[in-house]
């Protein structure tokens, strides 16, 4: 499984590499006072390290000449891909865990964080490097070894931001997207975590068992595509189901899908939509197009594109279609549950002519002054259980909100009465944020002020005031005129 004889035999042809790497390592290690800047520093040679070995010490299987050559020498293919795995993890990984162990006997302070989150980032380098060496040895050459690995490394945060477009666009209140779950499906994301943030988080254990996941995933798969590799595959198109075929189809429909989400509530007819995004759609067409001449080689129009791009596009459009439809397929209704890890906040400016503003107009002793209330219900720390009645008016806000966005976006987005905001704490904070669609009456103020643990502020432009159980204002802050 380990070659002695090949690991040494790499150790003496990359040896002005490794010098390379030990040089810029002590140039950052003596050159940087800071120490938690040379941390940083010492974090990004591990990631460009992490990328570039994988390229250099597997060049040569994407070689048609050197492919022979290596493969028919008397080492197993097995002890050549371990040999070659173990020396680009060490020279990721050794000029790690010296800055590391430097900085934490230089700030005796972060001493235990290190020692904690060390592992996990030697863990995380150990996933990056299969990982990348994986995808890199998925092509049969190493332009498209080079492409895949930069489509593979962006591809997570691509995913994240097609979902980000579509709730924005079609979940009514959601502001906080909790989906930090997709940053474990990176590599490269996981690294980071736990090495460029190592005094800002605590120990995630999750970096651990995905990077595992994600190394025991990668050697399999390098079974394939090294161990059993066929020489002929050398310097060949890259026509592997996971290379371009894969890469072009996932990256056009999460654009597709992006810019659908724009099709939400602003138009009414699928021509106004597409008269404002026509020249969007031909970009994304003419970049699909090229993407298959680069996957080909040639330059070759198939007739068969434009059927294909239209059949992603008709799929998108009938997603957000759907989406639409179901009112965000009922994510609405269930993002944030009113349960006793839920918090609220409304704040509202008072309309002149509502009623809520007369009376407490006549409580301040003032008509023309500009009114505002605030309700406090919890927060992250306090989240007290709520009566019935209380609980009762904020989801009724929240559900009329809801229907007034489906009903009539315009009228909604328009809406300029307030806000209320409801978060949920179970260990990961979530946000849903609604605009208040008419003013809250004098009754439902009056019923939240009931509730001892709901705080019921009125600001306005002669003082603050608090409203009491039986709705009477009490000074708190006079302003001086």
């Amino acid at each position: 499984m380990f070659s002695k004889e090949y690991f040494n035999y790499l150790l003496k042809s990359k040896k002005y590499l490794l010098l390379f790497i030990s040089l810029i390592t002590i140039l950052n290690l003596l050159g940087n006072k800071e120490p938690s800047l040379s941390m940083i520093i010492s974090g990004l040679i591990a990631i460009v390290t992490a990328y570039g070995m994988p390229l250099i010490v597997f060049y040569f299987v994407h070689d048609r000449k050197a492919v022979d050559t290596f493969f028919s020498i008397p080492v197993s293919r097995k002890a050549v891909l371990c040999s070659s795995l173990l020396f680009c993890i060490m020279c990721t990984a050794v000029p790690y865990l010296i800055s590391s162990v430097i900085f934490g006997l230089r700030e005796s302070f972060y001493a235990l964080r290190i020692l904690i989150y060390v592992p996990v980032g030697l863990l995380t380098i150990c996933a990056l490097v299969i990982f990348n060496t994986m995808i890199y040895l998925l092509a049969n050459n190493a332009i498209d070894g080079v492409i895949m690995l930069g489509a593979y490394t962006v591809l997570p945060l691509s995913v994240l931001i097609c979902i980000n477009s579509f709730l924005l666009s079609f979940v009514c209140g959601v502001i906080d997207i909790p989906l930090e779950f997709l940053g474990y499906c990176s590599p490269l994301y996981m690294f980071a975590t736990a090495a460029l943030k190592y005094g800002n988080k605590q120990y995630d254990f999750l970096s651990a068992i995905f990077s595992l996941l994600i190394s025991a995933a990668g050697l399999f798969v390098l079974k394939k595509q090294f161990v059993e590799r066929q020489v002929e595959r050398a310097s060949t198109t890259s026509d592997g189901f996971f290379t371009y075929p894969f890469i072009i189809a996932v990256y056009v429909m999460l654009s597709l899908i992006s810019i659908a989400s724009f099709f939400s509530f602003d138009y009414s007819s699928l021509l106004k939509y597409f008269s404002d995004y026509f020249f969007v759609y031909l970009l994304l067409f003419a970049v699909f197009v090229a993407a298959h001449f680069i996957y080909q080689r040639k330059l070759y129009f198939d007739y068969r594109l434009p059927a294909y791009f239209v059949a992603a596009l008709a799929i998108s459009l009938i997603f957000a279609f759907a989406a639409r439809g179901s009112r965000g397929f009922g994510i609405s209704e269930s993002y944030v549950k009113n349960d006793r890890n839920a918090y609220y906040t409304l704040n509202e400016w008072c309309e002149a002519d509502s009623e809520t503003y007369q009376y407490l107009s006549r409580q301040i002793g003032s008509d023309e002054t500009f009114i505002s209330i605030y309700v406090d219900a919890g927060n992250e720390k306090t989240r007290p259980e709520l009566n019935e009645e209380t609980a009762a008016i904020f989801e009724k806000l929240r559900r009329e909100a809801i229907d007034l966005y489906y009903s009539d976006y315009q009228a909604y987005r328009d809406s300029d009465t307030g806000n209320l905001n409801i978060s949920s704490y179970d260990g990961n904070r979530r946000n849903s944020y609604f605009y208040q669609t008419r003013p809250i009456t004098i009754e439902e103020l009056m019923t939240l002020a009931e509730d001892k643990n709901c705080h019921v502020m009125i600001n306005c432009e002669l003082g603050d005031y608090v409203m009491g159980s039986n709705g009477q204002l009490r000074v708190t802050n006079i302003y001086a005129n």
